[in-house]
């Protein structure tokens, strides 16, 4: 979030910071290895020829769910998201645009 926020910012050439480039790398870098890591954990699950461990967590959700119904739940799921985020930006816009207008006129 702070490499987002540094990014977005009003800084000048706030991408030659070393400090935004390397959180970024770093962030998109975890979220593959987490999705690595929840693949990996479902196929130890679905193997019964390993035995299993406490230690092995099942996964937090199951990448085979996306592809459920020849991938109607993944394009459900995009729906859902492009909804929540229309939602949050006009209900951002909303509250902002009138005291903008507010300040404006006086």
């Amino acid at each position: 979030m702070y490499a987002v926020a540094r990014f977005c910012s009003k800084i000048t050439n706030s991408l030659n910071h070393i400090d935004i480039i390397a959180l970024l790398v770093i962030g998109v870098l975890f979220i593959a290895l987490f999705i690595v890591w929840q693949g990996y954990l479902e196929r130890v699950q679905n193997d019964s020829t390993i035995s299993q461990s406490k230690w092995i967590p099942p996964p937090l959700m199951k990448l085979s769910l996306w592809t459920r119904g020849r991938g109607r739940f993944a394009a459900v799921m995009v729906i859902v998201l492009l909804t929540w985020c229309s939602f949050v930006s006009w209900n951002y816009w909303s509250q902002v645009y009138p005291f903008h207008l507010f300040l404006f006129t006086i």
